[in-house]
């Protein structure tokens, strides 16, 4: 988006086809109704590239008719920028879509490869039980393979669950998965925030073992330049077969810095601050440190199935309740139960990753 001076208009009104072209003249969208007339748009490509979108006020999406949410995709074409303007979208949204040969994208947002997410709460329940090939379902939007999310708050209950015979059951607290790898622009995730009010609940469960659940990404497969960076996360993490605080399973280089967990048993205190490094390929070392102010021991574990598997620091002491559990568990990729950096490998490790990764998505 630009930035001229301008002024705003509801989204769909008459007489204004020219209108939201910079942040400051953006569509406004006040209400359900407009915010579904937006998405249906969206999604057929009927709204002008670079296009900005901006809520004026908290939007209700619990009616019945809002239960079967379809999401709003931001595709790489159309670069639009989706500013909530700290307003807070309530959800119960519940995917019954069946897609025979593909997976489903739930969330508010379903498919992002480009674009800009910024400032927006989103309460309540999102949870999917589709697609034959699985489902990747998250509390701002199912998938991303290129775009920015920042700002961002979630509170309430992501559940992926798989049908019989369906794979890749992925579930996030802000995306269910990152594919940077694939796409064509940067994957940010940027002080966002899981569970500030009220401790979130993220779960991902299927029959063949493929269920991956994470307190910010579910599945992260990222390169080099993307990021997570700045996010706190207070959650509880059930079911999946491979889970963690920051991210379920994880291949691939991306930057994973300055992320914040605290234990949802804990009280007050901060469940371990995570910003070391975890590797995948060779050593399974997660740099972790559970800073605990609060009475019991961080524990850190790293378990490594290739090579060697390091233990990490044991957190101070101190007068309080709580304890920070971080785990890094390496067969090729990693799975984290606290955080972890950045990831380096070598094209062993690459080659072994890229397999596991089709097995586990």
């Amino acid at each position: 988006c630009g930035s001229s001076a301008a002024f705003a208009v509801e989204y769909g009104a008459e007489g204004y086809e020219t209108h939201g072209r910079s942040e400051s003249d953006a569509w406004e969208i006040s209400s359900a109704e407009t915010l579904a007339k937006a998405r249906d748009d969206i999604n057929a490509n009927k709204v002008r590239p670079g296009s900005c979108f901006k809520l004026t006020d908290d939007i209700d999406l619990t009616d019945v008719r809002y239960e079967s949410w379809i999401p709003i995709d931001l595709p790489e074409a159309l670069d639009l920028t989706f500013d909530g303007n700290y307003h807070t979208v309530t959800v119960s949204i519940v995917d019954t879509r069946s897609a025979l040969m593909n997976k489903t994208h739930t969330g508010l947002f379903g498919m992002i490869t480009k674009g800009t997410i910024k400032n927006l709460s989103v309460s309540g329940t999102v949870r999917a039980s589709t697609g034959m090939l699985g489902c990747d379902v998250g509390g701002i939007a199912g998938i991303i393979y290129g775009g920015t999310i920042e700002n961002c708050n979630f509170d309430g209950t992501v559940k992926a669950t798989a049908r019989t015979g369906t794979y890749f059951v992925n579930a996030g607290g802000i995306v269910g998965n990152v594919e940077g790898w694939l796409g064509n622009v940067d994957v940010k995730i940027m002080n966002c925030k899981v569970g500030s009010n009220s401790t979130a609940t993220i779960s991902s469960s299927a029959t063949l073992n493929n269920s991956n659940a994470g307190g910010i990404v579910g599945y992260l497969f990222g390169k080099e330049t993307d990021r997570i960076t700045g996010n706190y996360i207070r959650v509880y993490i059930e079911d999946a077969a491979y889970k963690g605080m920051i991210y379920g399973f994880q291949v691939g280089n991306c930057i994973i810095s300055g992320n914040t967990e605290e234990d949802p048993d804990a009280g007050s205190g901060n469940g371990g601050n995570n910003s070391g490094n975890s590797n995948n390929g060779s050593t399974g070392n997660n740099g972790n440190t559970g800073n605990n102010n609060n009475g019991n021991t961080g524990n850190n574990t790293g378990n490594n199935n290739g090579n060697s598997g390091n233990n990490g620091s044991t957190g101070s002491d101190g007068n309080n309740t709580s304890s920070g559990n971080n785990t890094a568990n390496n067969s090729g990729g990693s799975s984290d139960s606290g955080g972890g950096g950045c990831n380096s490998f070598g094209s062993i490790g690459v080659m072994l990753m890229a397999l596991i990764a089709f097995r586990k998505r």
